[in-house]
Parts: C-alpha cells; structure tokens; sequence
C-alpha cells in the first residue's frame, strides 16, 4: 500500500504533534515551503511567482521534489528537476483564512494521483455556519469557507480508490456533512492512524 501524508500550509510541529520522523517511515511528506524546515518535506509546491524563482536561486529543488505552477515555470528560467502542476482554481478563498488556501487543495490533488492512502493533516474541515462563524466571521468569511471545503470535497469524490483520513478531527459530528456521504473519506486521532500505519 501506498501511504502519504499531507500537511495543510503553516502548520508547525505543535499543531500536527506526530513526530515527523516516525510520518517519513511511513510514507513521504506533501507541503509547502512553510513546514520543510521541521517536517523535511519531501515534495513541496509553490503557487507564488516570486516565491518559485527564490527558491530555485536557493536551489531548494536539490533537497526536496519542488512543484510549480505551470504558468510560472517558463519565467523562473524552466529548471530541471522542477516539477509543475496545473490547476483551474479561480482566484482565492478571500477572508476565509490562512487555513484555507489553493495550495491545501493543490497539494490533496497532486498527492491523490500517486497513492492509495493519504493521511491529511491539519486541514479545518468543520462546517462553517454555526452562530459563532456568522457572529464573528461574517456572511463573506462562511461562504468563503463553503467554496474551500466543497473543492476538497470534489478531489476526494473524483478519487473513489484513494482513502482519505482527515487526522486529528474531533468531534467528528461537527465535520462538514458533504465529507460524511464520501466512503473513502474517514477520520481518526493522531496516535491511532500511527499505531494502525507503523503496524502495516
């Protein structure tokens, strides 16, 4: 079986509290730039222009897989060993937050291609339109976060023979009902996907 994790962007070894050493035994590790440092990343992906062409003058692409956007490769010079992607996302998720990106959504896409077993971590799946979301975020912020949520959604549907656990999500009952009616979707708490994986 084919096992990968995938990192929401931002996060940090407090947010995630699974030892990346034991997530790399068990499979490769997707992100952006923003965790390499503490989770030795394994394939990062850029969607910033500017941020792509810094990081192939650092030569970040000789220590991990790095992904580009297809539209940016030509401009940062179309090194080798660069990889790039192609999307169709429009625009952004406005004032939804730092935890809800494109890049979320590139990198489930991109690791849904090459595994059977993808363990995301960190990503805010709860359904956003309780009283305290609209009191405090507002209409703009909550719909927002519906758009994010249904692009997720739509990549794990599309992808019936990838199985998805959502790690750490607690309480489950609070998760945005969409993902419930997926049978590839679960989720579960960090030490049980590491006792049930390391034991594979």
């Amino acid at each position: 079986m084919n096992i990968a994790w995938v990192l929401r962007q931002g996060i940090t070894l407090k947010d995630a509290s699974i030892d990346p050493k034991v997530m790399s035994d068990i499979g490769p590790i997707w992100g952006t730039w923003e965790s390499w440092k503490e989770f030795q990343t394994d394939n990062v992906i850029s969607t910033n222009i500017e941020l792509s062409q810094q990081l192939v003058e650092k030569a970040f692409h000789a220590v991990c897989n790095l992904w580009v956007d297809e539209q940016h490769f030509e401009y940062i010079g179309s090194p080798k060993k660069v990889h790039t992607f192609k999307h169709n996302i429009k625009g952004h998720f406005g004032p939804a937050g730092k935890n809800f990106t494109p890049a979320n959504i590139i990198n489930l896409e991109l690791a849904s291609r090459a595994y059977d077993l993808l363990v995301v971590v960190g990503f805010d799946i709860y359904t956003p339109h309780s009283r305290t979301d609209l009191a405090v975020d507002g209409r703009e912020v909550r719909d927002s976060k519906h758009r994010y949520l249904m692009q997720l959604v739509k990549i794990i549907k599309k992808n019936p023979n990838v199985q998805y656990v959502f790690a750490d999500v607690v309480p489950c009952k609070n998760v945005y009902k969409p993902f419930k009616q997926l049978e590839n979707f679960t989720v579960d708490s960090n030490d049980n996907i590491v006792k049930f994986l390391t034991q594979l």
